[in-house]
C-alpha cells in the first residue's frame, strides 16, 4: 500500500474511532490505529499522518514523555464521508479484511482485484467505549470550547487543543506532573469561553495546598 492509500486508511479509522464517542474532539494515539489497520511500520503511518495534517484533515498533538495522538477535523470528517481521493476508503468499507491484509503490501493497492468478501464470518466487533469519568467528560467539553470558540486565531486554537490533549493524557498517568499540569491550566484559563471549566478541571485534579 503506498503513502497515500495508508494515509486515507488512517483518516478512515480515525474517523470510526471517533464516531464511538460524544463528540469529534477526541484524540487517538497513532499506534492504537496502526494496530487497528494492522500497519507494521508506525514511522510510515507518522507520515501519513503529517500528511493528512498538512491538508488540514487531521490534528496531531505530541506529549514529550508520550505518543504521538491524532484528532481528525471536519474538514477530514467531510473528506472520509465522501469516499476520498484513492478508492482505498470505499474499498476499506466495502471489504474492510481484504485492505488490511494489503497494508504492509509494498506499492499501490490493486482495488479491483482485493479478495471477495468471507461469507459467514462475523465482522470484527468494535471495542466498546471505555467509561467516562467526571473528569474526563470535563476535559472533553474543555476541547469541544475551544474548538467552537470563533473569537480564536488558528493558531491559538491550535495552542490550546495540544495543551488539553497534554493535560488528558497527564491525567491517564499513574504518576502526573502537577507542575505541568498547573502551567497548562493556567495558559488555558487565559481563554474567556473556557476559564471557568478550567477552573473547575485545576480544582478536581491538582492537590489543594
Amino acid at each position: 500500500m503506498d503513502i497515500h492509500e495508508l494515509a486515507e486508511l488512517f483518516l478512515a479509522s480515525l474517523y470510526d474511532m471517533t464516531e464511538q464517542q460524544p463528540h469529534s474532539y477526541f484524540f487517538f494515539p497513532v499506534q492504537e490505529i496502526a494496530a487497528r489497520i494492522g500497519s507494521e511500520d508506525v514511522e510510515q503511518l507518522v507520515q501519513a499522518a503529517l500528511a493528512m495534517e498538512s491538508r488540514g484533515l487531521v490534528s496531531l498533538a505530541s506529549d514529550p514523555f508520550g505518543p504521538l495522538s491524532a484528532m481528525i477535523s471536519p474538514e477530514g470528517i467531510w473528506f472520509v464521508e465522501n469516499g476520498g481521493e484513492t478508492g482505498i476508503i470505499r474499498a476499506y468499507r466495502s471489504n474492510p479484511g481484504a485492505v488490511v491484509a494489503s497494508v504492509n503490501k509494498d506499492g499501490i493497492t490493486d482495488i479491483e482485484n482485493l479478495p471477495p468478501p468471507r461469507d459467514n464470518v462475523p465482522s470484527e466487533r468494535s471495542p466498546e467505549v471505555p467509561e467516562v469519568t467526571g473528569v474526563e467528560l470535563l476535559v472533553t467539553y474543555i476541547a469541544a470550547a475551544i474548538a467552537d470558540d470563533d473569537s480564536l486565531d488558528a493558531v491559538t486554537r491550535g495552542d490550546a487543543l495540544r495543551d488539553i490533549e497534554t493535560i488528558k493524557i497527564q491525567l491517564g498517568r499513574t504518576t502526573r506532573n502537577a507542575a505541568l499540569i498547573s502551567a497548562l491550566l493556567d495558559s488555558l484559563s487565559s481563554i474567556p469561553s473556557i476559564r471557568e471549566m478550567v477552573a473547575d478541571l485545576g480544582t478536581a485534579v491538582l492537590d489543594k495546598s
